[in-house]
């Protein structure tokens, strides 16, 4: 029995033994040291990359840093006070690790968006991994931006670097001073810019493999020029921006001359057209690569009003007056308003009630103005002419009636072709039944709109 009880406890040691093996603390894994960002950037206003209406750091701006080996939506902010950067971690739109530790490296990429410093980062669910640049206010992302990039090493849980932070090659800005510019944009009323040399240019996202940026062209494709730049308000005026097309083929093309367009939509359930004001420049040097145009204030007479009215522009030749003519066809609300001309028979545009011009009328116009080629509002071709004082009509390529019969089978018109293959502006016949556009002259009741444009120097 003795030796039975002996065997018994010897039994329940070795498993006391082995439970208290078994029930021993495992080791505890350590805690990643948390990273140290010293980074810093430069915006030089000496710098022919970064010449533009804003040139200089200000309290609040945010830049965005992304980092290759960091998967979306992890990214770095850098955030200004006014004297020194911050750095925060982000994962999307709240704070978090992105995960960095020692001995990583790659490149970084910075990027500042001047209007956007308020954006969040996602993933966007896209099969292929990217940062996407997301903003309530739309216009914020329309905008041009600032990059630059840097390979960084995790070295001793710190990432150091300096930012030289560029506008990238293409992009002009166009500023017009108007006080009121923040009031006007804080609502839904939408204020916009076209320059057929530009088209308007976003951003959309950083591709994670690579970093490099997507850009987000309206319209869809960056051949698209003279389609509507976003504005944005800044320091009491508005700011555009865009990218400039094909600089070589514009310029062989048109040379140092440049259509304006501004709008004003009203935000009413629906947008709805209120105002449209043009302007003709003809700067001594051409538009390159990072200019910042200062065009004339928003309430300047040098914006010409052409939306709806019967306005007309009193022309004059070396010989005097060439009468006053409507700045755009019947049937159009502003000129070049369509891709396709509102058209007419010779006996339907002899009884709108319009005068149309006779032909030693339009043969004074043609021989009495100094003619161009040009490109106005979503790319519509034509003439341009341009009398003694500045002052200019726009025709648009196509047919235009004159109101004289040369016989009972034939009447003059007027051809307007721009580069196709050489520009044309000529007096030739034209069957009376065939559609032609009519470009009238003002009546005796019509408004006069006497505009003065000088060239405009940035």
């Amino acid at each position: 029995m003795k030796k039975f009880f002996a065997l018994a406890l010897a039994a329940l040691a070795a498993l006391v033994s082995c439970q208290k093996e078994s029930y021993s603390p495992e080791p505890q894994p350590q805690t990643q040291p948390k990273i140290v960002f010293e980074l810093t950037a430069s915006y030089s206003d000496n710098a022919p990359a970064t010449k533009a209406v804003k040139t200089g750091w200000e309290a609040g701006d945010v830049i965005f840093v992304f980092f290759e080996g960091v998967e979306a939506p992890k990214h770095l902010q850098m955030r200004y006070d006014g004297a020194a950067w911050t750095t925060v971690e982000m994962n999307g739109d709240t704070e978090g690790a992105i995960g960095l530790s020692n001995g990583k490296e790659g490149l970084m990429r910075a990027l500042y968006l001047p209007f956007g410093s308020d954006s969040k980062i996602s993933s966007g669910g896209s099969s292929e991994p990217r940062f996407f640049i997301e903003n309530d206010n739309y216009y914020a992302t329309r905008s041009y931006w600032l990059t630059g990039t840097l390979h960084y090493v995790v070295i001793n849980n710190k990432v150091s670097g300096a930012f030289n932070m560029t506008i990238p090659e293409g992009f002009v800005q166009f500023y017009i001073q108007d006080p009121d510019a923040a009031t006007k944009l804080a609502g839904k009323d939408e204020y916009t810019l076209s320059c057929p040399a530009v088209t308007p240019c976003g951003i959309n996202a950083i591709n994670a493999t690579g970093l490099a940026i997507e850009r987000d062209y309206m319209m869809g494709d960056p051949a698209y020029a003279g389609y509507k730049m976003c504005a944005n308000a800044y320091k009491g005026g508005f700011l555009f921006s865009g990218c400039l097309v094909d600089e070589e083929n514009y310029l062989n093309t048109y040379g140092n001359r440049y259509y304006l367009r501004r709008t004003f939509l009203e935000y009413n359930g629906i947008m709805t057209p209120v105002e449209t004001k043009d302007l003709y420049v003809t700067p001594l040097n051409p538009l390159v690569s990072h200019d910042a145009v200062l065009l004339p204030s928003y309430d300047s007479p040098r914006w010409m009003p052409v939306d709806g009215s019967n306005s007309a522009v009193e022309l004059s030749g070396a010989s005097g007056s060439l009468g006053a003519w409507k700045i755009k066809n019947y049937g159009d609300y502003v000129p070049a308003g369509s891709e396709w001309l509102t058209t007419f028979n010779f006996q339907t545009a002899n009884a709108l009630g319009e005068k149309v011009p006779s032909r030693d009328e339009w043969e004074a116009l043609i021989d009495g103005l100094t003619w161009a080629p040009i490109v106005v509002d979503r790319g519509i071709k034509g003439m341009l002419g341009v009398d003694k004082d500045g002052k200019y009509i726009f025709l648009q390529n196509g047919h235009y009636w004159t109101s004289t019969l040369f016989d009972e089978t034939s009447a003059f018109c007027v051809q307007v072709e721009s580069g196709d293959p050489v520009d044309k502006l000529a007096i030739i016949f034209a069957d009376p039944t065939a559609p032609l556009a009519v470009r009238s002259m003002a009546g005796p009741t019509d408004p006069i709109l006497n505009t003065f444009n000088p060239e405009i120097t940035y």
